[in-house]
């Protein structure tokens, strides 16, 4: 069972993880890619910009592209320094041919019938260090915070006309056309423009003004989606990033809730064996766990609960030994008597009856009582409730009772505290109630004594009680008075005594009406029961 809870755990949360693992993967590639893309576009335009300003600067001086485009020889300076000036790069646009860009632009990337290209510059293949690498993670990570300023420090002198050479610092596609969109210069070392286009992207395109006349236009790859090698690199490596992190803080999460876990499962553990040990009648279970929150609190419930079971049994072995003992005894009166008859030893005479007849009719209340005190174990108990007032109530069975006081001389006095006490309560039950009280007190009031009955209300209780001038019980003994079978004397005769389910049943009816019992008493001085109801609102 504890093996098995720990895995269903364990399960739900490797799960747990490795959705939200691909989840924060998928979302922050998602995220991160768009971020990219965004910063890739505009860190193109500007720097097509950049060309374009260039590339007027000095078509504006020497009038042609020939030699206005010896400037984008800064981009390949590894061909000048091979003695190759006339390299090949991407393909082959041969002095005077204008084939395009090969292959790989797809058909139609120079049409038909443009004018030739006299002494074009050779189709550079960029081998120039990235020395602006750290540039661009600055401005990644400025991007990613929402941080402009790099672009506005890499752009301030966009729009300035001043001559210089151009650096590819990002290893970027450029294509240049002429004034007739006729390519005649492009960049693309890793081949970034297989299967793509360039005349399907004319409105990425940025012109080259002279003045208010178009000159040609600059095309930069990542206007058209395609990221450099450097922002793929690093695009990459955060993607991987992304991933590493979460295997990495999937592990703890796993392994955190691993060791959560056994500390969690191990008192269940203990919960379950003791609960079946329990189950097969050992009682003597006690589980030390010592945390304050919920398993705590539920390893408390199950000690409290095992030694109330514990008490339980104890008390059913007691109550069944006591029941057999309070059984026996008259029966076996009985079966004296009945075979001294049967032998003609003793006379069926009136004195014999009667002592007969008494058993029969001790036996008969306390199996009434113990039918009472079954069904209110049982919450069967049916109470007849109604609402009456507990002062002529009260006052009715006090009068009723004073006959019983007349053989030892003991008065009964009253002492009513108010004049209205309205209760819902079953009479029958309040009587019988009443009646057990009385009889005890009369059974330890010495001869012409007084038994008082008092009635008082304070806020919504109606407390009665019932003094007399007995001889009182000893402080040890006042809590376990109302125990079933129990008896101050053990030695006492029933005659005196009684079956010791008087004040248990006592108990029982008034806790049914939603009240208590209690008594006080000092050795010497008499003893107080008191009744407290919920009084009508």
């Amino acid at each position: 069972m504890n093996s098995s809870l720990t895995k269903k755990i364990i399960i739900r949360i490797i799960l747990i993880v490795l959705i939200s693992m691909i989840l924060f993967t998928v979302l922050g590639n998602r995220i991160i890619s768009n971020r990219f893309e965004e910063f890739s576009f505009t860190l193109g335009k500007r720097y097509a910009q950049q060309i374009a300003t260039q590339l007027s600067i000095e078509y504006a001086d020497y009038q042609n592209w020939n030699e206005a485009l010896e400037i984008l020889d800064a981009l390949n300076p590894s061909s000048s320094e091979n003695g190759n000036p006339n390299g090949e790069g991407l393909g082959s646009i041969n002095s005077g041919q204008g084939q395009g860009l090969g292959q790989g632009l797809g058909q139609g990337n120079n049409p038909q019938n443009q004018p030739p290209a006299q002494n074009i510059p050779p189709i550079t293949q960029f081998t120039q260090q990235p020395t602006a690498t750290p540039n661009l993670i600055r401005s990644i990570l400025g991007l990613l915070t929402h941080d402009d300023t790099e672009f506005e420090e890499n752009s301030q002198d966009i729009h300035k006309p001043q001559r210089g050479n151009i650096q590819n610092v990002n290893r970027e596609t450029i294509i240049v056309f002429d004034q007739d969109k006729k390519m005649i210069f492009a960049v693309d070392s890793n081949q970034l423009l297989n299967d793509i286009n360039p005349y399907d992207f004319e409105d990425q395109w940025i012109s080259i003004q002279v003045g208010k006349q178009t000159v040609g236009y600059v095309m930069v790859g990542s206007t058209v989606g395609i990221l450099p090698i450097a922002q793929k690199v690093l695009l990459n490596q955060i993607t991987f990033l992304i991933i590493l992190m979460g295997l990495f803080i999937g592990f703890f999460i796993i392994l955190i809730t691993y060791l959560q876990m056994k500390h969690i499962i191990h008192p269940l553990k203990e919960l379950s064996q003791s609960s079946a040990a329990i189950a097969h009648g050992n009682l003597e279970q006690h589980i030390d766990i010592n945390s304050n929150d919920e398993i705590g609190d539920l390893a408390h419930s199950f000690n409290q609960m095992a030694v109330e079971l514990k008490e339980q049994q104890t008390l059913r072995k007691r109550t069944t030994a006591d029941i057999a003992h309070e059984l026996r005894t008259p029966l076996t009166v009985m079966q004296i008597d009945l075979e001294s008859i049967e032998d003609g030893i003793l006379k069926p005479d009136q004195d014999v009856i009667q002592r007969l007849q008494y058993q029969v009719s001790h036996l008969g209340n306390m199996v009434n009582d113990l039918r009472i005190l079954s069904l209110s174990d049982a919450g069967e108990l049916i109470l007849e409730k109604e609402i009456l007032d507990m002062v002529p109530f009260l006052d009715g069975f006090v009068e009723r009772m004073r006959s019983l006081g007349t053989e030892k001389q003991i008065q009964f006095k009253k002492n009513f505290k108010t004049n209205h006490a309205l209760a819902t309560f079953d009479a029958k039950r309040i009587t019988q109630v009443l009646t057990n009280l009385l009889h005890n007190a009369l059974r330890h009031s010495p001869n012409n004594s007084q038994i008082t009955f008092s009635l008082e209300r304070y806020q919504n209780k109606i407390l009665i009680s019932i003094s007399d001038q007995g001889e009182g019980i000893p402080a040890d003994k006042v809590e376990v008075i109302f125990n079933r079978f129990y008896r101050l004397e053990e030695a006492r005769s029933r005659d005196t005594g009684g079956s010791g389910l008087g004040l248990a049943i006592c108990k029982n009816l008034v806790e049914e009406h939603a009240g208590k019992i209690w008594a006080e008493s000092e050795v010497g001085h008499g003893t107080t029961f008191f009744i407290e109801l919920p009084a009508h609102s």
